[in-house]
């Protein structure tokens, strides 16, 4: 079964024995005055979830942010111009003499100037290209979390417009059943009345219909639910109601076998595809820190003008410098052997973290196939079984009317008829859910057209 899926209460199951379409639940008095509910069919609510939902708009922002990092990354391989002016005053032949920090003993010259810097980066010996190719993985990695994200909303839209489906469906079946037994307990009242029955039949109508009407009850609270958790899904603030369709027509066999479903998902599901690209940028992240150790070959340049100058200072009017300079780092306090042990542990954890969600995936794919094939054959079954309780139901209703049973025998065959009808249609919504989940599982929701 469905892991994250609620239980189908005795009530939910109860919704779905009903033969009549549950849209009819939903149809509004036209007399009434009240505005007509707009039609809502599957597709369209799966397009307004996916169109309307706060969480697919909060990933797609991270995935935007994730490509700006991209941007800021790769931006160290490109030219770093800056401008810069100053305008010192001091004393004569003043010299720091005490610096707060390095060992530098500089003259200070009073002057005015303005100029511009550049530095290029020349090489780093790949690890640059290493934090690009890095952020670049981890980009792809959100983009495939925007379409889990998406395939979680789809499918959480489809759940919650199958639960509408049941609680709408219960309401009518409560609205019949209240009609059915208050019929019941007036006849048999008035047959107690002429002495044709007794008190004990009279006690068993009355307790069948207070039983209808708590279901009735019962099922008004269940679509106030349902309709509250169809609106959430949907991405709205605010509860709507919608006439929906019938989808019992709806029902074929899984298209495909248990190893094409797990085949399928392991190619596309978007959640292994994600953690398979953070695996690769935990790599990417690993070779940037190894070769951390390495040295960095830049160029500087500088050009200005000192408009502003003493007269007994020679100091040309403009000035310019280039030059080449190597960093090498030597002794870092164990900083860059820590960074590389560390990412090189998130490497190889990210490693294991992609085989993990690689069998849990192949685990869900092929629980949620052998639950859709249980459901699908579970429709024939029960469908039988609907069948001959029903005509046992009319055989006891018969004898009862003759006086050849009591009303006890007429109760039960009431229930074991309703509990197989309960049994026929709540097979088919379940199987249209475990399809969906499946579908979900195997990433097949990206085939929808958005």
């Amino acid at each position: 079964m469905i892991r994250f899926l609620a239980p189908a209460t005795i009530l939910a199951a109860i919704a779905l024995s009903v033969g009549a379409s549950p849209c009819l639940a939903a149809t509004p008095d036209m007399s009434s005055g009240m505005p007509v509910p707009e039609r809502l069919s599957l597709p369209d609510a799966q397009a307004m979830a996916l169109r309307n939902h706060p969480r697919i708009a909060s990933q797609n922002l991270r995935a935007l942010a994730s490509g700006e990092t991209v941007r800021e990354t790769r931006s160290e391989l490109y030219p770093q111009v800056y401008g810069s002016a100053n305008r010192v005053f001091t004393g004569s032949n003043t010299r720091i003499t005490a610096p707060p920090s390095g060992i530098s003993d500089p003259t200070i010259l009073a002057r005015g100037a303005a100029g511009i810097g550049v530095s290029q980066l020349i090489t780093d010996f790949g690890r640059q290209s290493d934090l690009i190719s890095a952020s670049e993985a981890q980009l792809r990695s959100e983009q495939d979390r925007v379409q889990s994200v998406g395939d979680t909303v789809f499918f959480k839209a489809t759940q919650a417009y199958y639960d509408v489906l049941r609680a709408q469906a219960l309401l009518d079946v409560a609205r019949q059943t209240v009609k059915s037994r208050s019929t019941l307990y007036e006849q048999v009242t008035q047959l107690r009345t002429a002495k044709l029955k007794s008190d004990l039949d009279t006690s068993f109508a009355k307790l069948g219909l207070d039983q209808a009407n708590l279901l009735m009850s019962k099922a008004q609270g269940n679509l106030d639910d349902a309709w509250a958790e169809l609106a959430e899904a949907l991405g709205l603030s605010t509860v709507r109601h919608f006439i929906l369709t019938d989808l019992h027509g709806q029902v074929g066999a899984p298209p495909e076998t248990r190893d094409e479903a797990i085949s399928l998902a392991l190619a596309r599901n978007p959640d292994l595809k994600a953690q398979d690209a953070a695996r690769e940028a935990a790599h990417h992240q690993a070779d940037a820190a190894a070769e951390a150790g390495l040295p960095v070959i830049a160029a500087q340049g500088f050009a200005g003008v000192n408009p502003m100058r003493e007269a007994d200072q020679h100091l040309s009017h403009s000035y310019g410098a280039a030059g080449i300079y190597i960093t090498i780092p030597i002794f870092t306090g164990g900083r860059l052997t820590a960074e590389e042990r560390r990412a090189a542990d998130e490497a190889r954890a990210a490693d294991r973290d992609l085989d993990a969600e690689r069998n849990q995936l192949t685990r869900d794919v092929q629980m949620a196939w052998d639950s859709a094939q249980t459901a699908f054959r579970n429709i024939a079954v029960t469908g039988q079984l609907a069948d001959s309780s029903g005509k046992a139901l009319d055989l006891t209703r018969a004898r009862y009317d003759i006086g050849s049973s009591s009303i006890v025998e007429v109760e039960q065959a009431e229930v074991a008829a309703l509990e197989a009808k309960i049994a026929q249609s709540n097979a088919t919504y379940d199987y249209l859910i475990e399809r969906a989940f499946l579908a979900y599982r195997e990433g097949a929701v990206a085939d929808v057209e958005r």
